[in-house]
């Protein structure tokens, strides 16, 4: 198996927590490098909460109800970090006001 690096996911994120990546294939794994978050909302700060989930078990990687100002953007993983990803580990996240928070993952998955 190989590691391929490509754009992982991106969207807009809702105000119940959802999954926002999980591996497309669940038996190959793979590795996320890079994970933003932007308030696109003119006027209006929004508070976002994100989460790995592994086994069953949610754990934040980012403060809880962290604030993000109109036009901010949250770089979640900086260049030294990296999320690997099992066949039992999925992203989630939510926001306080649905379809304003931009995310983008990108990173590597075995094919």
């Amino acid at each position: 198996m190989t590691l391929t690096s490509k754009p992982l996911a991106g969207g807009v994120l809702s105000t119940s927590t959802s999954p926002i990546y999980e591996p497309v294939n669940p038996a190959l794994g793979g590795v996320v490098k890079f994970f933003t978050l932007m308030n696109g909302h003119d006027a209006y700060p929004v508070t976002v909460n994100v989460f790995v989930e592994r086994g069953g078990q949610d754990r934040r990687i980012c403060p809880k109800n962290l604030v993000l100002d109109p036009g901010d953007t949250l770089v979640v993983l900086e260049e030294s970090e990296e999320i690997g990803l099992r066949r039992d580990t999925r992203i989630k996240a939510d926001a306080s006001i649905s379809d304003v928070v931009e995310y983008y993952l990108g990173g590597d998955e075995e094919t």
